[in-house]
Formats: C-alpha cells, structure tokens, sequence
C-alpha cells in the first residue's frame, strides 16, 4: 500500500484506483481575501475572520477522471449568491453565519441519477483500518463573539472504500443552530458513488430543554446534537457513474 507522499502542506495518497488528495496551508493574506471578494462582486461584506482559502481536499477516480473537490471559495459562493439575490451588498446587513448549502464541486458533465440505495452507516461504525484519513477547514467564525461558525470536511479511507463529510455547522447563542452535510460514499467493489445530503436547522426555544452533549467527530452521525430535532431533513442520493471516460 502507498504511503501518503507530503509536500508543502499536500498530502497525497493513492489507493484501489483513487488518488486523494488534501493541502493545509495557513489563513489568506488580507490582498487575498480582498480579491475573492470582487470575484464575489460583495466588495462591503465581510468575509469569515478565518478563511482558508488555499485548503483542498479532493478525491479522484484514475481510470475515469470523475473527481469530486471542495475549497472555500466554492464553498462561500453559495452564501454569496444568497447575499446578492437578497441585495445584501452593506457591511450592516448580511447573513452573518455564511449559511452555504455546499455539496462539493464535480465537472459539469456528470449527470447525477436518483436511487433508493443508502449509505451502510452499519459498516462505516465497524472498526476497520484507516488507511488514511484527513480533517481540512475551510473557514471559521466567531459571529462577532456571539457563537460559532465552521466548514470542514473530512476524509476516511479504508480497506472497502471511503467515505468524505462536508459540514457547515452554525451557532448563534439564544437564537438558532444549522447544520449542513453533504457526504460522500464509494464501495470499492461497485461502479458508482452515494452522495446523502442533509441539512437542519432548529431554533433556540426548541433546544432549550434538550441536553447538549459534546460534539462527535464521528463522520456517520447526522447531528451534532445527539438528538433528533423536529427539523427539516433532506437526503439527496446520487450515483454519478465512474465509467470511462
């Protein structure tokens, strides 16, 4: 099995036919963040207090090419959208969480196909080997010192295939908690990968009188919360054939 090569922050690894790929590198310099603004057209609006915007995380398929990335700028320009949809375009009104619904960023071409099939969350709790494994942030947030923002996404690869969390995870004290997943799934036996979307958002008064344990890093786990919320959950599986090209 090939060892993860690292260079500069870059890790890569390559296993059953897929090449991952994740860089770490520190915050953007004030010219930067200033330039993915105006490619934003929001020249006003603040961007995240961290903003990592030379992390990767990446996963490719060798044979056929398909890949499947996430960045924060592609992450953040779902938030923007929204921001300029809504004439957000001041300092003094925007949405100060960076709420962005990202699922990931895959060439154009790939038309994905409903299915009836799940992610086997039974097998992905079984203590297998990790061959490798990778935590990448995107951005950070402190609200203003009134809560918590975080993009991240995670990667695991094991013996049978491998598995990538996207999550967005907001909270503002004494008013709401989101949370957005988007995560990958491929068994190294098939042809095809699962996608299972997810995204909830509850109000401070419908978490008041539920206890909060500590946040889990497990990638299989659809809340951070430990608990089920009366909150909207959508799961949106795909199966984007990896034939040749």
């Amino acid at each position: 099995m090939a060892q993860p090569a690292v260079v500069d922050g870059r890790h890569v690894f390559a296993y059953a036919g897929w090449t991952f790929e994740t860089t770490k590198r520190g915050a953007l310099s004030s010219t930067a963040r200033s330039a993915m603004s105006d490619r934003f057209h929001l020249p006003h609006v603040p961007l995240p207090e961290m903003l990592f915007g030379d992390n990767l995380l990446q996963a490719t398929h060798e044979a056929s090419g398909w890949r499947v990335a996430f960045c924060a700028e592609d992450a953040l320009a779902t938030w923007a959208t929204a921001q300029r949809d809504a004439h957000h375009v001041e300092a003094t009104a925007f949405d100060v969480t960076y709420s962005c619904a990202y699922r990931g960023t895959h060439p154009e071409h790939v038309t994905p196909q409903s299915t009836c099939e799940t992610l086997p969350l039974d097998r992905l709790r079984e203590h297998a080997a990790i061959l490798f494994y990778d935590d990448v942030i995107l951005f950070e947030d402190d609200v203003r010192d009134l809560g918590d923002v975080e993009c991240s996404v995670k990667l695991r690869v094991m013996p049978f295939g491998f598995l990538i969390l996207c999550r967005f995870f907001a909270r503002v004290d004494n008013k709401c908690v989101k949370l957005h997943d988007a995560r990958y799934y491929h068994s190294f036996d098939t042809t095809y990968v699962l996608r299972d979307y997810e995204t909830r958002h509850a109000e401070h008064s419908e978490l008041q009188t539920l206890l909060q344990p500590p946040k889990t890093d497990d990638m299989t786990v659809d809340t951070p919360l430990g608990v089920v919320l009366t909150a909207n959950v959508v799961y949106d599986a795909v199966t984007p054939h990896l034939g040749a090209k």
